[in-house]
């Protein structure tokens, strides 16, 4: 960094499923306005999930933090009257006709009924709710989250450095906007911003990667983002900014029905295995060695779609942890699993793909020219790269 003496405040907006195809002067012309003397770019895809976000805020790979995918096989599994309770509850909100409103009674359920942090609106069968764990058991912004190793957030607690990270909740985007335009107008002496924008997922979900089906949301979201920089710029004239997104979105061409198949198997799905369905895979733990011979038999059958071996597992920097999967068996970009556990309805657009191939998989990266004029991004930039990023400008 110069030696400027000026405090150094940095703005990092990531959008949801923003793809650096989805950037036109006509539909997003302020997110265009930030390139021209700015930096345009995309980062590496990563074949994670929940562990994007703690790679971004960590520098560390899935394989060193150990958080991959949203669930992981859980380290407890014992009963209770307590599962019991909202196991037949769960089954109750399920006849709910639609699935979003499935997934968002569950969250109202788990948080002001059961009073705990709920998981992320999912659809994971009544049956199989007590096999599963989120992955990453505290908010990223808490200390301890990944265990010894740090975060930004922990870096900015020793550094006496103030940050506000906004994500949305059932309010969506305009919720997000709404509560970082306050925060703004009454708490100028702010270090560091983290707001998430997902609305775009939404679309690329249900029209696949073609923004002309969704060009008023583009413009709305290009709105929120010139708002939120104008506002920041008025008190810290130098903001940094830093625009990117954790995926892009592939075109969905075809579903399997992966559940279906395996009911004409001998081994029973809960009885003599586990599975768990992440629409772009699906991950196998077994209890006896006759049912994973079976599973596997089948699945290295199937087209479109292999088990991944234990060489690309550590090539793609995922964890060597047993309780992601024993076998994980990933679709290839452009195919999904059908039925799933977090879309209940049919799909056009994907991302999550161990291997994505397309221009639209390509997460976007913008840096504006105040940040760019102090930071040199590597020739291809990953997710490991902005924590570091982030150091730098307090450093």
């Amino acid at each position: 960094m110069s030696n400027r003496q000026e405090k150094q405040v940095l703005l990092s907006l990531l959008i949801d499923a923003f793809p650096k195809t989805y950037l036109s002067e006509k539909h997003t012309p302020f997110l265009h306005s930030l390139t021209k003397d700015g930096v345009l770019t995309h980062i590496e895809p990563l074949f994670a999930f929940k562990g994007i976000e703690t790679t971004l805020f960590t520098g560390l790979w899935p394989n060193v933090h150990n958080v991959w995918t949203e669930f992981c096989l859980s380290d407890n599994r014992v009963g209770g009257k307590n599962n019991t309770i909202f196991r037949s509850t769960i089954k109750v909100l399920d006849r709910l006709p639609l699935g979003e409103s499935k997934s968002k009674a569950r969250y109202v359920f788990e948080k002001f009924v059961f009073r705990r942090s709920p998981k992320i609106p999912n659809l994971i069968p009544p049956e199989a709710t007590s096999f599963f764990q989120a992955s990453q058991r505290k908010p990223i912004t808490e200390p301890g989250v990944v265990g010894d190793k740090k975060t930004v957030f922990d870096n900015f607690r020793e550094k006496g450095l103030r940050y506000v990270f906004i994500e949305p909740s059932i309010s969506g985007d305009k919720g997000v906007v709404r509560q970082a335009k306050k925060l703004i107008c009454t708490d100028p002496n702010i270090d560091y911003w983290y707001i998430k924008l997902n609305h775009l997922d939404h679309m690329g979900h249900r029209y696949g990667p073609a923004p002309s089906l969704f060009s008023k949301q583009l413009e709305t979201i290009d709105a929120f983002v010139e708002q939120i920089v104008s506002l920041l710029q008025r008190e810290n004239p130098n903001l940094n900014v830093l625009i990117m997104s954790d995926h892009g979105m592939s075109k969905v061409s075809k579903t399997i029905n992966i559940l279906g198949d395996l009911k004409f198997l001998k081994s029973r799905l809960y009885k003599d295995y586990v599975a768990f369905v992440d629409s772009t895979m699906i991950r196998f733990w077994f209890f006896s060695q006759e049912a994973k011979i079976e599973v596997c038999e089948h699945m290295n059958q199937l087209e479109h779609g292999h088990i991944l071996s234990l060489s690309e597992k550590e090539n793609l920097k995922t964890p060597i942890d047993q309780k992601y999967g024993q076998t994980i068996f990933v679709m290839d970009e452009g195919y999904i699993v059908s039925p799933c556990f977090f879309h209940s309805k049919s799909v056009r657009g994907m991302h999550g793909y161990a291997y994505p191939r397309t221009f639209d998989a390509q997460p976007i990266l913008i840096l504006n020219d105040a940040l760019a004029k102090n930071y040199r991004l590597p020739k291809q930039p990953t997710f490991a790269d902005i924590a570091q990023l982030i150091s730098i400008v307090y450093s």
